[in-house]
């Protein structure tokens, strides 16, 4: 009796302990069910065809990587991709697992969210992991897996380095075609390397830096038992060991993202639908939680309500992320120690803050409507100092030699691959065929780079009576969209050659070539949809537009974190996506059947030409958008004028001293005016839509603080309004100190490259001394600024010279030879004489960050220095070089030296 009760209780204790598991794995596969059938219906036309894969005679581990991936598939994937690429891509991940000496040490977490997963950021999909791991396999055999993630990384750097592009992602493989991409491409590329042979590799970014306008993105690796960070395309001798180890010291937040519904031991951020967001500032520099409540009123609700965080960056307020609110109205940001903005708001209900992130742990926001009346903020946003610690290891010093070596021949290989498209013969051979000149047969293949034999074919193949207009359509054409169009995309959008009007009348032509022929619309990627929509949409009624797609269109409020804004064929295949989708897919349908059509300009909203004027297109259940009304049209219009008085900046540049915002949906969206276009070309009028606006001035400062004038004000229909931008200067110290720095006479000059045998030779001119490593991000950037400078009136009373530790490299300085500025070239090993310069001089207070620009008069002066990465560097020289009176260089904000303790 006591066995059969004692047998009893282990049952029911064992029926106890398995309950719960049995449950959560029930509860699990029912989520996951449930994922699969919804991810189905979101691919449209193509979830039948994608689903297959599920059906086909998988392992149990192929099957559980393809239930994974579905389940989690943003919606360009989902209406776009076969069941065999994905298989491909599955048994190829899996082999690189279990192939390299590495797969043993990986988690299944570790392989399922950062070595399977297809893409990394909103890159389109290419077919990247066999040839990777082909070539890849064998140069990664005997290494450790940080050895090996050093030498992949190198290899990326063989076949692209940094260079600034347009806003939207390309491929790996249009990476290498390049061979350059932005700092988020090269990341791509660098991943998708180390995921092709097992390696673990996630995306990293800051969205905006807190002390300079602009963001940047890196490498996270997994190697040998922890995370590590690197620059990608950035080769170095270590791991975590780039050019940005100070300025990411500095940082108001810092992300990673991972594929899918990811539990790890990281801080979560936030579960998107399809993604997991994670929060690694705290590992990357000092920081603390700034919590918000929300507090109850008769105007907004407390829970579920999106919190935005902030900050000043390109000249407007902008999010850095949101958090949405607990059932009590509160939640909380893991952030850097830097100043916010934080906001809440919905509609014209709003509130918001300023933080003092350094002194203030809670913030409390109570959102209320909005009033008409004008009023004004001033803003001082601080940042983080410069971080005094340095980065430098104890690495031998003859592995670093070795790894300089070999960034040189990296740099050698590199510039190997230009000789395909730059080949003269061949140049010479193209235009006899074509019938165009040398020059612009070597200017489009210049432009396609490594894609040149798609754009070469493609106009090879045409007639005669197609060249002009086909050269037309690759002249549209952005140079990125140029360097990945493919052969039969082309032939696709010279079919809308059949509606050309007659050349003679120009302004129909032109319109016809940039809203008929321009494949582009917004930020998608290109692809063919000109033959699909055309048979989609049989006839086009401009009056009933709405129902070419009908209401049926399933709008998503938000875009998932992976996914790049659909394709128009994207967007008729799976009949879901954001309202951005469906206004792309409208305006590509027209543009399909020959009828002009756009995007306006500052609302966003699908337009058409009809009669002599654009006329706005209703969307389906869009009671705001009215068909056949110009918008806006003359009667609601709002008319804006901007003047500004010179003060802090003679003439302020768009988004880097000034924006304008509408408010839109309870945030301020800024208003598009041309990149860095200054005021005096932008007074207007301004035809607007009525609503509430905000004029932003802002005077980022050399240590990074911004001084922002925000004005706010309401635009009803009918408005005539002037504002004047102002744009704030920062307090006075009269009794700052400047500093006299004495010739760097042991430099060793580069003479083969125009530097003087004497330093010396120069000290009769103003000396602009710029200490740069070559071929990484931050000095790139400050170099396409300086060498933005051009010819100007002070040219000859400046000598422009460039530093590096090392020889840079024979390309690097060709390079360099051809900018308007006239460089000469120098070695200073190891930084010494800059070492030497700044420990003589602490007034040159330097966080240790290259670039290092130093500007002297010819008496040895400092008339202004800067360190680390900086944009807008070149009109601040200006300033410094045609300025005599060094006090009214201080009194505009710029002049750096600080005043000496």
């Amino acid at each position: 009796m006591i066995k059969i009760i004692i047998f009893i209780s282990g049952v029911i204790i064992c029926l106890l302990i398995c309950l719960p598991i049995g449950f959560e794995a029930y509860a699990a596969n029912a989520h996951l069910d449930s994922l699969l059938q919804q991810q189905e219906i979101r691919a449209g036309g193509n979830g039948e065809r994608l689903s297959s894969i599920l059906k086909m005679h998988l392992t149990s581990e192929e099957l559980e990587c393809a239930e994974f991936l579905l389940a989690y598939m943003p919606l360009a994937d989902l209406a776009s991709l076969s069941a065999d690429f994905l298989l491909e891509n599955i048994r190829l991940a899996l082999a690189a697992r279990n192939s390299s000496p590495w797969g043993g040490q990986l988690t299944d977490d570790l392989f399922k969210y950062f070595v399977l997963p297809h893409r990394v950021a909103q890159e389109p999909i290419q077919q990247w992991r066999r040839p990777f791991f082909e070539e890849l396999s064998a140069r990664v055999k005997g290494k450790s897996m940080t050895e090996a993630a050093l030498e992949i990384n190198l290899w990326c750097n063989e076949h692209a380095t940094f260079e600034p592009t347009t806003p939207w992602d390309q491929g790996p493989l249009t990476t290498i075609k390049s061979g350059f991409g932005r700092c988020e491409e090269e990341m791509i590329l660098t991943i998708c390397a180390l995921r092709s042979v097992g390696i673990p590799a996630r995306p990293c970014h800051t969205p905006y830096w807190a002390h300079i306008d602009n963001n940047h993105a890196w490498v996270e690796v997994w190697a040998d038992g922890q995370w590590y960070y690197l620059g990608g395309c950035e080769p170095d001798y270590e791991l975590n060991h780039a050019w940005f180890d100070n300025p990411v010291r500095r940082a108001a937040l810092v992300l990673n993202t991972a594929y899918g519904e990811y539990h790890g031991p990281e801080e979560v951020l936030k579960f998107n639908a399809r993604s997991t967001v994670l929060n690694s500032t705290s590992i990357y520099t000092n920081s603390k939680q700034v919590a918000v409540k929300i507090l109850p009123n008769e105007y907004f609700p407390i829970s579920k309500q999106k919190v935005y965080f902030m900050l000043i960056n390109y000249a407007g307020l902008l999010p850095l992320t949101s958090i949405e609110t607990d059932s009590l109205g509160m939640c909380a940001l893991t952030s850097g120690l830097t100043d916010w903005v934080v906001w809440c708001g919905n509609g014209d209900t709003l509130d918001w803050t300023w933080v003092f992130a350094e002194s203030e742990d809670t913030v409390v926001l109570k959102p209320k409507p909005i009033g008409d009346e004008d009023w004004v903020w001033l803003l001082d946003m601080h940042v983080p100092p410069p971080s005094d610690k340095t980065s430098e290891s104890v690495v031998d010093e003859k592995v670093r030699n070795f790894w300089k070596e070999r960034k040189i021949c990296a740099d050698k290989l590199r510039k190997q691959a230009t000789e395909d498209w730059s080949d003269s013969i061949r140049i010479e051979s193209f235009s006899e065929k074509l019938g165009f000149t040398f020059e612009e047969v070597a200017l489009i293949m210049g432009r396609a780079k490594g894609n040149w034999e798609e754009v070469m074919k493609f106009l090879a193949d045409t007639t005669p009576a197609e060249r002009e207009i086909s050269k037309k359509l690759i002249d549209i054409l952005d140079d990125k969209d140029l360097r990945s169009i493919s052969y039969f995309e082309l032939f696709s959008h010279i079919s809308a050659a059949q509606y050309a009007p007659d050349k003679n009348d120009t302004a129909s032509y032109n319109r016809f070539i940039d809203y008929v022929l321009q494949p582009r619309i917004g930020f998608e990627h290109l692809g063919l949809w000109r033959k699909e929509l055309a048979h989609a949409f049989k006839v086009v009624d401009v009056d009933e537009i709405p129902s070419m797609r009908g209401s049926n269109f399933v709008i998503e409020d938000l875009r998932d974190r992976l996914s790049t804004p659909l394709s128009p064929l994207q967007a008729l295949v799976a009949n879901h996506g954001t309202k951005e989708d469906l206004i792309h897919l409208i305006i590509a349908a027209l543009r399909a059947k020959g009828v002009p059509a756009r995007k306006h300009p500052i609302t966003g909203k699908p337009q058409v030409w009809e009669g002599a004027d654009w006329h706005n297109v209703q969307l389906p259940n869009d009671p705001d958008s009215l068909i056949k009304e110009s918008i806006p049209n003359e009667e609601e219009s709002c008319r804006l004028m901007l003047d500004y008085w010179e003060g802090a900046i003679p003439d302020p540049q768009c988004f880097s001293q000034w924006s304008l915002s509408r408010l839109d949906g309870g945030i301020y969206e800024m208003v598009e005016f041309e990149y860095l276009s200054p005021m005096s070309q932008n007074h207007g009028p301004h035809k607007l839509p009525p609503g509430h606006y905000m004029l932003c001035g802002s005077n980022r400062l050399e240590n990074g603080d911004v001084l922002a004038h925000l004005q706010f004000f309401t635009l009803d229909a009918g408005d005539s309004v002037l504002k004047t931008l102002v744009i704030r200067e920062p307090e006075i110290e009269s009794d700052e100190i400047s500093a006299v720095i004495q010739p760097p006479d042991k430099l060793i000059p580069l003479s083969k490259w125009g530097a003087s045998a004497k330093f010396r030779d120069f000290m009769d001119k103003n000396l602009l001394m710029l200490w740069a490593e070559p071929n990484i991000e931050s000095t790139e950037r400050v170099l396409v600024d300086l060498n933005n400078i051009g010819t100007t009136e002070y040219d000859d009373k400046t000598q422009f010279v460039l530093i590096t530790s090392d020889y840079p490299g024979a390309d690097f300085l060709e390079r360099m030879t051809k900018a308007a500025v006239g460089w000469s070239f120098y070695l200073d090993p190891g930084y010494t004489q800059l070492g030497t310069i700044i420990s003589d001089n602490p007034q040159l207070q330097s966080p240790n960050e290259k670039p290092f620009l130093l500007v002297v008069d010819k008496n040895g002066q400092v008339l202004g220095y800067s360190a680390g990465l900086r944009f807008g560097v070149a009109s601040q020289i200006q300033k410094w070089l045609t300025t005599d009176d060094a006090h009214s260089i201080r009194k505009q904000g710029i002049y750096p030296l600080p005043k000496e303790k």
